[in-house]
């Protein structure tokens, strides 16, 4: 059974209900958006950031920064360190949109 959270965008007044693989897809697309040279159908939730994916510090802020643009949440320092895979990026934004 999928269980949906709800996501309220004050910008546009809107109630979005969410999936964890609406939310995967997203992330899937901001992460491609700093990726050269992959397709997106390349990327998968156990790509690692740095290793597979070969983004730098740079690049893994700009992932940040969309992510909190689009989904309005703040990663905390720690929270960010921990970050290796696509999974790990996923998970931390269903857990603030208490998506399961």
């Amino acid at each position: 059974m999928l269980r949906a959270s709800l996501l309220f965008i004050m910008s546009d007044l809107k109630l979005i209900i969410m999936t964890r693989e609406e939310v995967s897809g997203i992330v899937m697309k901001i992460t491609h958006d700093c990726v050269s040279g992959l397709s997106i159908s390349e990327i998968k939730l156990e790509s690692d950031l740095r290793n597979d994916l070969n983004l730098d510090s740079l690049d893994i802020l700009s992932i940040f920064s969309d992510i909190t643009d689009t989904f309005g949440i703040e990663f905390n320092d720690e929270e960010a360190s921990d970050f290796c895979t696509v999974k790990d990026v996923v998970d931390v934004v269903c857990r603030y949109l208490n998506i399961e």
